[in-house]
């Protein structure tokens, strides 16, 4: 069952992060494969892109400012991307937010219905003092003490009835609907508990029914040390190859969360440049896989392009979203599951406003906000945009921009300036749960209905903006319904009994939405081959 070193073909379907990473990943492991990833766009990078535009205002100020249409910033922690960017030699590419920046600290929410922004507590004084951290105490205190009320029959529920059965339903309105719509874009309502935030699932057990026990409280105590060993020996098992003694160490010891200067587009650039000067791989952009079929000795598959040629495998793994790998299978020889999950389309707002006039800071220092379910649920019927939340880029990872001086021999200044732009970025996030027109607004609609939204929830005037970019990204995130985790249980048995561990099917359909959960898949994807499919997917 494993790769056959007189017929090391291995094939890669979808050229996303994932695609990328199982491709990177196969080659430093088997130099001696032949690796051949295929992706249909003509970009690689699925959701993720990073573009750099210039702006100016009416004053004659400009910069040049990183925009981001999907994902922006990644934890300082995330073991998968810091291999990656020592492999990939991007060290002196990364930015770090340190653990005392107000963008690390300080987040809010936008209650619907009440004004301006509330902060989530951060400290103990701020739980006692502020109507979140109040309503945040007011649940979980009497969580600690709430008998065990999971029934017996339940192996998974929803983030909401998961929350409400716990802590209340205000408690799972206001906080988790939030959290859920800033992660997936979806409903607490419908994403699954189990598959989205196990860490919950597991201290409820662990605290034999309280959550808070399971966290904080003696059952947590005991057995931490074992707990703390058996993590300790999985992650040297994992064997990570990270840079040591470098300027990059000092600045992740207090880094909260990082990125690059030129965006997260950098770790896709940088892969796709590491792929290409490799003599064994071959990327195949704008090109259609029409058809996936095993050959009668089970042992290679055939794959078809649309163009009409066709290519043998001894591996495949398939990083495609679900349905689109359904779709290329052989009707006799389907896998479970792969058209259960729906997913959710977020349009993405990146608004850069000129500041050069601005008396007062357009947004309280912090990361951002994030906007709760309406009390009365989400609408029936499309109406005005559904807003999810929005982040204050600049916060963040200010040092991406940088001012740009006068063109011109007239100007002593540099071109670029080394001075801060006199601009801010904020980044809007709209749709996912919430019904959208058919067919959508035009970005200048959009825009025209975001603004005074956004003024509103900031309680200020915002100036015109400077430029602003709308990104559809359709169908984009996953969202796990109830019963994934055995539902995935399921399509690794058949993938494993009927497949003989030879098609690998990995991805944000699989498990995990995140830069870091897509860089691991196709690193343990490497594995896989290498062990011949014992290890799970």
């Amino acid at each position: 069952m494993s790769m056959s070193p007189s017929n090391p073909q291995i094939v890669v379907l979808g050229g996303g992060l994932t695609g990328l990473s199982a491709a990177f990943h196969v080659a430093r492991r088997h130099p001696h494969a032949r690796i051949t990833l295929f992706e249909k766009k003509g970009r690689f990078g699925g959701w993720v892109r990073s573009e750099r535009v210039e702006v100016h205002d009416e004053d004659g100020n400009k910069a040049s400012v990183v925009l981001e249409a999907g994902a922006r910033t990644i934890r300082a922690n995330a073991k998968p991307v810091l291999e990656l960017v020592n492999l990939l030699k991007l060290g002196p590419q990364v930015l770090t937010t340190p653990r005392s920046a107000p963008a690390a600290r300080s987040r809010f929410l936008h209650i619907p219905g009440a004004p301006g922004l509330s902060p989530l507590p951060s400290s103990l004084l701020s739980v006692l003092t502020t109507p979140l951290g109040r309503l945040i105490l007011s649940s979980a205190l009497p969580e600690a003490v709430w008998p065990h009320n999971r029934p017996a029959d339940v192996s998974d529920e929803s983030v909401d009835a998961f929350l409400s059965r716990r802590f209340g339903a205000e408690f799972a309105r206001t906080l988790g609907s939030a959290l859920v719509h800033g992660i997936y874009g979806a409903a607490s309502t419908a994403l699954s508990v189990r598959a989205a935030f196990p860490s919950l699932w597991a201290s409820e057990e662990r605290g034999r029914g309280s959550v808070v026990w399971g966290e904080i409280g003696p059952p947590a105590w005991f057995g931490a040390s074992q707990r703390k060993e058996e993590a300790q020996k999985a992650d040297e098992a994992e064997a990570w190859e990270f840079s040591s003694g470098t300027a990059l160490d000092g600045k992740l010891a207090d880094a909260s969360i990082i990125s690059f200067k030129d965006g997260v587009q950098t770790l896709i650039d940088g892969l796709v440049h590491a792929l290409e000067g490799s003599e064994n791989v071959s990327l195949r952009s704008s090109t259609e896989v029409s058809a996936v079929k095993q050959t009668e000795d089970f042992q290679t598959f055939e794959i078809s392009l649309a163009d009409g040629t066709s290519l043998s495998a001894t591996h495949i793994i398939s990083a495609l979203p679900l349905p689109a790998l359904s779709a290329i299978l052989p009707p006799n020889k389907p896998l479970p599951h792969l058209l259960t999950n729906p997913f959710s389309t977020v349009t993405v707002m990146n608004l850069v406003f000129p500041t050069a006039r601005l008396t007062a800071p357009l947004h309280p220092p912090g990361f951002g906000y994030l906007i709760p379910r309406p009390e009365g649920g989400y609408p029936d019927t499309p109406g005005a945009v559904g807003m999810l939340g929005v982040v204050f880029d600049t916060a963040s990872l200010a040092d991406q921009d940088y001012a740009l001086g006068a063109e011109s021999g007239n100007s002593d200044k540099p071109y670029p300036a080394t001075d801060q732009p006199k601009f801010v970025k904020l980044t809007a996030m709209l749709g996912g749960p919430y019904p959208t027109q058919t067919p959508p607004p035009s970005d200048e609609a959009l825009l025209a209905s975001v603004l005074p939204q956004v003024a509103a929830q900031l309680q200020t005037e915002l100036p015109t903006p400077s430029f602003y970019r709308v990104h559809r990204n359709a169908q984009s995130i996953p969202t796990y319904l109830v019963g994934h985790v055995e539902r995935m249980a399921d399509l690794r048995a058949v993938l494993k009994e009927q497949w003989g561990g030879r098609l690998m099917v990995i991805g944000a359909g699989v498990g995990g939405v995140s830069v870091s959960d897509c860089v691991r898949a196709g690193r343990e994807a490497a594995r896989e081959v290498a062990s011949g499919g014992d290890k799970e997917i």
